[in-house]
């Protein structure tokens, strides 16, 4: 839906028509209503699928990438390496995460990059945490040193033996940074630096629907059930992940 509908829609989600403004949903075609432009709701809703997914699932993958890469080399090489890269993730667990954001947005400039860039940079330090306590779990285990003492090199220990058999937790986390982006995203829309207008994301909807909650519910209540079902899709993905690549939990 959220590729083709407004493909083939007849409005856009930007056309305004001032004499059909806030009407109920199901109203002269329009499914889910109109907001106070008179925009039509449905094609907004699905537009702003497309970004909010796309700040979701771009953001997590690149925590994935970051945390995974850092938490590996530290849990693996322990020692004073793991005890310096694990106080340097301390320390920026300290600073404010709204403080982080503010900076960020003021340095690089509101927009959709600096909202995934932003996301990115505050995610993948629970990930980073997870993978090096996992890899603390494995790296002693006696595949691990049978590959040592078949000279596999410390690349491929760590990218063929421990990461896979560490991937559980590391898809959980990854399902809950999915939709964790996307509330990021909507509280950053909130404050006025998320998506700019006339751009459309789920946040930026919910925001501009919590305005109009008592008049008009169903501004907020189209982009909520839409953030819900992505949230439960994202889970259920990421149990089905966890049990196909799991080494542990194959037949």
């Amino acid at each position: 839906m959220a590729i083709f509908q407004p493909m083939f829609s007849r409005y856009s989600y930007s056309d305004q028509n001032l004499m059909l403004t806030l009407i109920r949903p199901g109203v002269e075609g329009h499914i889910f209503g109109t907001d106070n432009l008179g925009r039509d709701l449905f094609v907004r809703v699905w537009v702003g699928a497309r970004i909010s997914l796309l700040i979701g699932i771009t953001g997590a993958l690149i925590e994935l990438v970051i945390g995974i890469i850092y938490g590996g080399i530290s849990g693996y090489k322990g020692g004073n390496v793991d005890n310096i890269m694990m106080r340097i993730v301390d320390v920026l667990y300290v600073i404010p995460d709204i403080v982080m954001m503010i900076l960020l947005i003021m340095v690089i400039g509101p927009g959709l990059l600096t909202v995934i860039i932003v996301i990115s940079a505050l995610h993948w330090l629970p990930m980073a945490r997870i993978v090096r306590g996992q890899i603390l779990q494995v790296k002693e285990q006696e595949f691990v040193l049978a590959a040592r003492t078949l000279g596999a090199s410390h690349t491929r220990i760590i990218a063929r033996h421990l990461i896979p058999n560490v991937i559980g937790p590391i898809i959980v986390r990854l399902t809950f940074s999915i939709p964790g982006a996307i509330f990021l995203e909507a509280f950053l829309s909130f404050i006025g630096m998320g998506v700019p207008q006339p751009l459309a994301s789920w946040g930026t909807l919910a925001a501009a629907g919590q305005t109009q909650l008592i008049a008009h519910p169903h501004l907020l209540l189209f982009p909520s059930i839409a953030i819900s079902l992505a949230m439960l899709s994202f889970n259920m993905l990421g149990d089905g992940l966890r049990d196909a690549l799991d080494p542990g939990l194959r037949k």
